[in-house]
């Protein structure tokens, strides 16, 4: 390679330099190769070779006519942009990288909108520079995680904004999306993007007419790294009503299922860093709906999204002024409230726990272990990250497990709201046995103290457990009792339409049949036929009145 840098002027020969950078490439995405870099020589080679353009004394050791703007050269230089790129994951890579004196300089110059007259930005022809834009941007995403001070010091930060600000084209808007990504939420860098690149992103998450799906997408992630415990940021979001932006992306549409990485995921996301904690955001929040949003999203999100929104209306309803919202909350399908839901939902987790479970017997022929014969770690893993009826537990928990003045829980809901309430009881009891039958099993026995208090625990685990099933038959009683009691008030007003007919008869019975016949005819055609009590009454009644007028006529 150092041979066709210093003697390959020739065509030919700058194609095979390009060939041997391929070569270079594999390399370099091979782990075990990245420190013969930095020992070769290597990687310095490359750093001098792909920014000497930029600056501002060449070095002696590279020629001019590697520097021209042919497409050969400017290959040659983007391809050693990548191989700096990908060797940057090893540490030693790194650092040489970083002590590069022209390197990130000469990325940055890229970017630099006051730099727009540099010779190195009017080399190129208008489309090498948009490649070269998005490429350097790609790099800097990698690089600025590891050298994040070296960056701020070279006012990357607001070369950046700056450059973002300009710029109308969706490549170049999408790549400086994907590095304030990766950077917005590094020490110090929220407060060095500050309000400004908030009021940005909002700018670009409004117009959604302008600005496609994934751009969009981009500046809410962003705005949501940005606001993570950093409440000056929050507050310039709420200021510019951004919550009620976050509000309109809380939506479970038809796209959102076609879609990898749904937007109502990231807004969830955002609520999140940007709602939760800061009162003023969840007051415009409960103002703008922003609570029934996520009520109606929980009910119908897919199962991976539930864990992250349970969470975050657990973390919501710390603030007890929101409880009135999800109170009145009313499902469109079921056209019932918030506890219906999350039992319903607890149904569903059940279900998929006792699918998942047959399909690993079919699959791999073994059987997942239950709760009883896992240790303790693994029982603390499984309850607090891997179970998503712990998460509906610490909803109805902010609930106080109230169920509402409108809801009206059926006997099977009602015995199931009364096991989640007691989800953790059971759960606690459970680890403590695991937890004795693992100092059993290593031949450990607890000193007399610590063995009283254990049995005490046990003693005490299976008195809550009898109590419970004592008040699951309690309620089974009361369902039996006001069956019974709907039932009798059911019969009693039977016998007393009954006896209201019986009396009827009796009060028509001294009258002549004819009579009594005529009435009970009469009172049906009048219940049948309201209008026309009797037809043939109203027919000889005007044949008689024809028959009067006739008459007094002849007279």
């Amino acid at each position: 390679l150092n041979e066709l840098l210093v003697n390959g002027h020739r065509t030919q020969d700058k194609e095979l330099r390009n060939e041997v950078l391929i070569l270079i490439t594999y390399l370099a995405e091979q782990q075990a190769c990245r420190t013969a870099f930095c020992s070769t020589g290597l990687l310095e080679a490359l750093l001098t070779s792909s920014s000497a353009v930029e600056a501002d004394a060449p070095r002696g050791t590279v020629k001019a006519f590697i520097l021209t703007s042919c497409t050969e050269d400017f290959e040659m230089k983007r391809a050693m942009i990548n191989i700096a790129c990908l060797v940057a994951e090893d540490e030693s890579c790194m650092a040489q990288i970083a002590s590069h004196p022209v390197f990130l300089g000469a990325l940055l110059l890229h970017l630099d909108e006051r730099l727009d007259q540099h010779v190195a930005r009017c080399k190129y022809s208008r489309q090498q520079a948009r490649q070269l834009q998005v490429q350097c941007l790609e790099v800097l995403a990698v690089l600025v995680p590891n050298c994040p001070d070296l960056f701020r010091d070279m006012e990357g930060v607001q070369i950046l904004l700056e450059f973002l600000a300009e710029q109308s084209e969706e490549s170049l808007r999408a790549a400086c999306l994907v590095v304030l990504t990766h950077t917005a939420a590094l020490p110090g860098y929220q407060e060095e993007l500050g309000g400004r690149a908030c009021a940005m992103m909002l700018s670009l998450l409004k117009e959604r007419s302008l600005h496609p799906f994934g751009i969009r997408q981009s500046a809410l992630t962003v705005m949501s790294k940005l606001c993570k415990d950093c409440p000056p940021n929050q507050q310039v979001v709420g200021e510019l009503q951004g919550v009620e932006l976050l509000v309109d992306n809380l939506e479970w549409s038809v796209e959102e299922k076609t879609r990898t990485e749904p937007m109502s995921l990231t807004a969830v996301d955002a609520v999140w860093n940007i709602v939760c904690g800061h009162e003023a955001n969840e007051v415009q929040l409960e103002r703008a709906g922003g609570i029934e949003a996520l009520l109606s999203l929980l009910q119908d999100c897919p199962h991976m999204m539930k864990f992250l929104l349970t969470s975050c209306l657990a973390q919501l309803l710390e603030n007890k002024r929101l409880l009135q919202s999800v109170y009145a909350w009313t499902s469109r399908s079921t056209r019932r409230g918030v506890v219906p839901l999350v039992l319903a939902l607890w149904d569903e987790e059940t279900d998929r726990i006792d699918k998942e479970e047959k399909v690993d017997i079919e699959v791999t022929n073994q059987r997942r272990l239950r709760e009883e014969e896992m240790e303790s770690q693994l029982l603390v893993d499984y309850v607090v990250s891997g179970n998503l009826h712990t998460k509906l537990h610490a909803l109805l928990s902010c609930l106080q497990f109230d169920i509402g003045s409108d809801d009206v829980l059926s006997t099977t809901e009602h015995k199931k709201f009364i096991l989640t309430k007691h989800y953790l009881d059971e759960k606690d009891a459970t680890l403590w046995r695991a937890f004795s039958k693992e100092l059993g099993e290593e031949g450990i026995r607890p000193v007399t103290p610590d063995h009283r208090t254990l049995e005490d625990r046990f003693r005490a685990d299976s008195e809550n457990d009898e109590a419970l099933q004592d008040r699951l038959l309690e309620c089974d009683d009361e369902q039996d009792n006001r069956e019974h009691g709907e039932l009798q008030l059911f019969f009693n007003r039977i016998h007393e339409e009954e006896a209201a007919k019986r009396s009827t008869a009796r009060r028509v019975s001294n009258i002549p049949t004819s009579t009594r016949t005529k009435i009970i005819v009469d009172s049906h055609k009048a219940q049948v036929f309201p209008p026309l009590l009797n037809p043939k009454q109203d027919d000889e009644k005007k044949r008689k009145n024809t028959g009067e007028s006739a008459g007094s006529n002849g007279g």
